[in-house]
């Protein structure tokens, strides 16, 4: 059984979800890409995962003082997760979201529909970003509550995490920045067939934890 599941879960909604994505991904219809959209907000805070400590020795961990915030939105492409698309800002919130779907058509004919999974935040599911999302001709679909083992956005945030920030002290928020930076543009493409083989449409599904 998966530690840390959550009594909140809804399997129900998690089949549903699954249900229609397969029936998305099985009409293989032209001119139609399902896209993960992530708005996230990386922390500069060092993440210690493990260390080696000799028994009877005391040792001095360097750590970030300053936890800096660098909000990033970014899009794999199930089609073609090569070609995914990075936007950073100062801010998450709607309208950066509604300018990053502008932005998007730019490499998408409007007549090409685009579905777009998102989670749950309140800034995904206000009517400006929907309304937005209408005028380009973006559905949107959203994660039921809970569901971080169908959340495949998170599968990337594990990867970078585990190339680029475990156990890594960033001195500045500028080399915090670029490590970042450098993960989408220089090691992305060099990991491509391992993002590939665990971004994909293969779901663990589980009974949500007793209460009791």
């Amino acid at each position: 059984m998966l530690k840390g599941t959550s009594h909140k879960l809804d399997a129900r909604a998690q089949e549903d979800f699954i249900r229609r994505n397969d029936t998305l991904k099985g009409a293989n219809i032209k001119d139609v890409s399902m896209l993960l959209l992530n708005a996230t907000h990386s922390i500069q805070a060092i993440k210690i995962i493990h260390k080696w400590i000799h028994k009877g020795q005391n040792t001095v961990l360097t750590t970030t003082g300053i936890n800096n915030h660098l909000s990033i939105i970014d899009i794999p492409d199930l089609n073609n997760i090569a070609g995914i698309i990075v936007s950073q800002h100062e801010t998450t919130d709607s309208k950066n979201i509604a300018y990053f779907f502008s932005k998007l058509r730019k490499n998408f004919s409007l007549t090409y529909q685009l579905h777009m999974v998102f989670n749950r935040t309140r800034y995904h599911q206000n009517n400006f970003v929907k309304n937005t999302a209408f005028i380009f001709n973006i559905q949107l679909h959203y994660l039921p509550s809970y569901s971080l083992n169908i959340n495949l956005i998170k599968r990337l945030w594990t990867v970078i995490n585990k190339k680029s920030k475990n156990n890594v002290y960033f001195k500045s928020k500028r080399c915090f920045n670029k490590i970042i930076e450098d993960f989408f543009t220089v090691l992305f493409l060099k990991i491509i067939k391992l993002l590939t083989l665990q971004i994909n449409n293969k779901f663990q599904v589980f009974k949500p934890a007793s209460s009791s």
